[in-house]
């Protein structure tokens, strides 16, 4: 076996099995890098649901400046976390 003339991966599989591969195998590394990407925000959205903590991006402001009106703030955003989606999902992870 003769040591490849270049030293990048994707020029080493090139030489090794051909350009058709090359895309084939891009695309396996985007979509692994995609499901590892969902991975860690579900991860963190269960860990911040399970600690009652609220993500800044789901907190929703009070447009009344009152303990009424902060109090359905707090419960909308709560909501967002209430779907049955993560319903589902929580059944399916303690099995």
């Amino acid at each position: 076996m003769s040591i490849p003339s270049h030293t990048g991966i994707f020029r080493i599989i090139k030489e090794k099995y051909g350009r058709t591969i090359i895309g084939t195998v891009r695309h396996y590394i985007k979509n692994a890098e995609v499901i590892a990407s969902t991975k860690q925000h579900l991860t963190f959205n269960i860990r911040a649901k399970r600690y009652g903590l609220i993500p800044r991006s789901l907190q929703v402001r009070p447009l009344i400046q009152s303990h009424n009106g902060r109090q359905i703030a707090l419960k909308a955003s709560r909501d967002f976390f209430t779907t049955s989606n993560w319903r589902e999902y929580e059944k399916n992870q303690t099995r």
